[in-house]
Protein backbone atom coordinates (compact mmCIF):
# COMPACT_ATOMS: atom_id res chain seq x y z
CA UNK A 1 0.00 0.00 0.00
CA UNK A 2 1.13 3.33 -1.05
CA UNK A 3 0.43 6.68 0.99
CA UNK A 4 -2.43 7.80 -1.71
CA UNK A 5 -3.88 4.43 -1.17
CA UNK A 6 -4.85 5.48 2.05
CA UNK A 7 -7.35 8.15 0.49
CA UNK A 8 -9.18 5.75 -0.53
CA UNK A 9 -12.78 6.51 0.46
CA UNK A 10 -16.00 7.11 -0.80
CA UNK A 11 -15.55 10.43 -3.67
CA UNK A 12 -18.56 12.86 -1.98
CA UNK A 13 -17.67 11.65 1.83
CA UNK A 14 -15.99 13.99 3.88
CA UNK A 15 -11.93 13.68 4.43
CA UNK A 16 -11.02 16.67 5.81
CA UNK A 17 -12.28 19.57 8.00
CA UNK A 18 -10.49 23.39 7.43
CA UNK A 19 -10.30 25.46 10.14
CA UNK A 20 -13.20 27.95 8.44
CA UNK A 21 -15.56 24.76 8.38
CA UNK A 22 -15.51 23.81 4.72
CA UNK A 23 -14.98 20.34 4.27
CA UNK A 24 -13.17 18.58 1.51
CA UNK A 25 -14.35 15.33 0.08
CA UNK A 26 -12.11 12.13 -0.83
CA UNK A 27 -11.90 13.77 -4.34
CA UNK A 28 -11.96 17.06 -4.11
CA UNK A 29 -8.51 16.01 -1.46
CA UNK A 30 -6.84 13.65 -4.15
CA UNK A 31 -7.22 16.31 -7.01
CA UNK A 32 -5.82 19.01 -4.97
CA UNK A 33 -2.80 16.48 -3.39
CA UNK A 34 -2.29 15.41 -7.29
CA UNK A 35 -2.51 19.11 -8.31
CA UNK A 36 0.25 19.59 -5.84
CA UNK A 37 2.56 17.15 -6.21
CA UNK A 38 2.72 18.39 -10.08
CA UNK A 39 3.33 21.98 -8.74
CA UNK A 40 5.77 20.73 -6.84
CA UNK A 41 7.83 18.54 -9.54
CA UNK A 42 7.72 21.57 -12.31
CA UNK A 43 9.61 23.57 -9.17
CA UNK A 44 12.02 20.68 -9.70
CA UNK A 45 11.54 18.81 -7.17
CA UNK A 46 11.49 14.77 -7.26
CA UNK A 47 11.32 11.17 -5.90
CA UNK A 48 13.76 11.09 -2.90
CA UNK A 49 14.00 15.07 -2.24
CA UNK A 50 13.76 15.87 1.57
CA UNK A 51 10.86 18.60 1.31
CA UNK A 52 10.89 20.33 4.87
CA UNK A 53 7.36 21.98 5.72
CA UNK A 54 7.60 24.62 8.75
CA UNK A 55 3.69 25.07 9.56
CA UNK A 56 1.26 24.35 12.46
CA UNK A 57 -0.79 21.93 12.35
CA UNK A 58 -4.09 21.83 10.29
CA UNK A 59 -5.73 21.33 7.18
CA UNK A 60 -2.95 23.08 5.37
CA UNK A 61 -0.16 20.88 6.88
CA UNK A 62 -1.66 17.97 6.71
CA UNK A 63 -2.81 18.86 2.62
CA UNK A 64 1.23 19.93 2.20
CA UNK A 65 2.57 16.39 4.18
CA UNK A 66 0.70 14.28 1.68
CA UNK A 67 2.21 16.17 -1.76
CA UNK A 68 5.43 16.34 -0.54
CA UNK A 69 5.32 12.74 0.87
CA UNK A 70 4.22 11.54 -2.88
CA UNK A 71 6.62 13.91 -4.91
CA UNK A 72 9.86 12.85 -2.63
CA UNK A 73 10.18 12.86 1.04
CA UNK A 74 8.21 15.10 3.55
CA UNK A 75 10.38 16.82 6.54
CA UNK A 76 8.01 18.37 8.80
CA UNK A 77 9.53 20.77 11.35
CA UNK A 78 8.74 22.13 14.47
CA UNK A 79 7.60 26.07 13.34
CA UNK A 80 9.00 26.93 16.90
CA UNK A 81 12.10 25.83 16.05
CA UNK A 82 14.92 29.01 16.33
CA UNK A 83 16.86 30.00 13.26
CA UNK A 84 19.74 27.80 14.23
CA UNK A 85 18.03 24.87 14.53
CA UNK A 86 16.21 25.17 11.06
CA UNK A 87 19.33 25.54 9.63
CA UNK A 88 20.97 22.35 11.08
CA UNK A 89 18.06 20.51 10.13
CA UNK A 90 17.86 22.07 6.35
CA UNK A 91 21.49 20.52 6.43
CA UNK A 92 20.75 17.25 7.81
CA UNK A 93 18.17 16.29 6.19
CA UNK A 94 19.30 18.02 3.04
CA UNK A 95 16.64 19.58 2.05
CA UNK A 96 16.22 21.08 -1.46
CA UNK A 97 13.20 22.71 -0.35
CA UNK A 98 10.89 24.39 2.47
CA UNK A 99 7.34 24.52 2.40
CA UNK A 100 5.26 27.04 4.63
CA UNK A 101 2.20 29.21 5.12
CA UNK A 102 2.79 33.05 4.04
CA UNK A 103 2.63 33.84 7.42
CA UNK A 104 4.83 31.02 8.37
CA UNK A 105 8.00 30.88 10.62
CA UNK A 106 10.18 33.89 10.15
CA UNK A 107 13.04 31.89 11.48
CA UNK A 108 12.08 28.64 9.08
CA UNK A 109 12.30 31.22 6.12
CA UNK A 110 15.77 33.37 7.57
CA UNK A 111 17.59 29.95 7.53
CA UNK A 112 17.02 28.68 4.04
CA UNK A 113 20.15 28.23 2.07
CA UNK A 114 20.76 29.61 -1.30
CA UNK A 115 20.61 25.85 -2.93
CA UNK A 116 16.78 25.63 -1.71
CA UNK A 117 13.36 26.65 -2.71
CA UNK A 118 11.04 28.28 -0.78
CA UNK A 119 7.77 27.55 -1.96
CA UNK A 120 4.77 29.35 -0.45
CA UNK A 121 1.41 27.31 0.03
CA UNK A 122 -1.49 29.87 -0.08
CA UNK A 123 -5.34 28.50 1.09
CA UNK A 124 -7.90 28.77 -1.35
CA UNK A 125 -11.41 29.71 -0.79
CA UNK A 126 -12.84 25.94 -1.10
CA UNK A 127 -10.33 24.73 1.58
CA UNK A 128 -8.04 23.52 -1.16
CA UNK A 129 -4.19 24.61 -1.05
CA UNK A 130 -2.04 26.20 -4.27
CA UNK A 131 2.06 26.68 -4.34
CA UNK A 132 3.84 29.37 -5.65
CA UNK A 133 7.74 30.29 -5.70
CA UNK A 134 8.65 32.53 -2.98
CA UNK A 135 11.40 35.21 -2.14
CA UNK A 136 11.21 34.75 1.38
CA UNK A 137 9.78 38.44 1.27
CA UNK A 138 6.47 36.88 2.20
Amino acid sequence: MNLFELLVGEDNHPALITPEGRSLTYQQLRDNVVGLVSQLNSFGLKRGERIAIAMTNGSPMAITFLAAALCGTAAPLNPKYKQEEFAFYYQDTQAKALITLSEGPEAAIAAVTPNMILINAKVNTDGTLSFELGTGDW
